[in-house]
């Protein structure tokens, strides 16, 4: 599905757009994602496996997504090139349709600089438009600089999941769940 583009001043001045890849994009994102995964281990993917994902897998991918009634994804371009991305999943089902899932991930050039704000705003924004009751995420609990970001736009911790990510070695990051209601019953 597609959201609407924002052009977004961001408080250091720069100005990026916000808007849904489109399939041309693909090798765009592809760059943004090989990038994003080798700067943290706090996400779910290893810059190995983002290596191996093919510019036709994404265009698919991509096709896909803009298709679909229930996912969407919003980017930020600055000079265009893909900084940033935020995604979000409605549930399928029927009785878990009041319910989504919001993933993001920001270029660490880019980390506190407003540009996850934007994406979050502009997502929940669309979400609250479709008549979704409420999203939810989970993070790395060693991931403050996330964990802060989510609480400003209202989520709120409900569990943990220990050992969530093996890292290898031994080591291990729990997550965080994290839900913001938008309309309490």
């Amino acid at each position: 599905m597609k959201i609407s583009e924002s052009k977004v001043k961001l408080n250091s001045g720069v100005e990026i757009l916000l808007k849904t890849p489109q399939v041309d994009d693909a090798e765009n994102l592809l760059e943004f994602m090989r990038l994003m995964y080798s700067e943290t281990d706090f996400m779910a993917k290893t810059a190995e496996q983002a290596q191996k994902i093919s510019v036709e897998g994404e265009r698919k991918f991509l096709e896909n997504m803009i298709l679909s009634p229930t996912e969407t994804m919003v980017a930020a371009y600055k000079d265009g090139k893909i900084i940033a991305n935020c995604g979000i999943n409605v549930y399928g089902l029927q009785k878990y349709s009041h319910r989504a899932t919001l993933g993001i991930s920001v270029l660490k050039e880019y980390w506190s600089k407003g540009v996850g704000s934007a994406l979050i705003e502009h997502t929940l924004n669309f979400a609250k438009e479709q008549g979704i009751e409420q999203v939810e995420l989970t993070t790395v609990s060693e991931n403050a600089r996330a964990i802060s970001l989510y609480k400003k736009f209202g989520f709120r911790q409900t569990g943990i999941i220990p050992r969530a990510q093996n890292l290898g070695g031994g080591k291990y990051y729990d997550y965080i769940y994290m839900v913001k209601v938008f309309y309490e019953t």
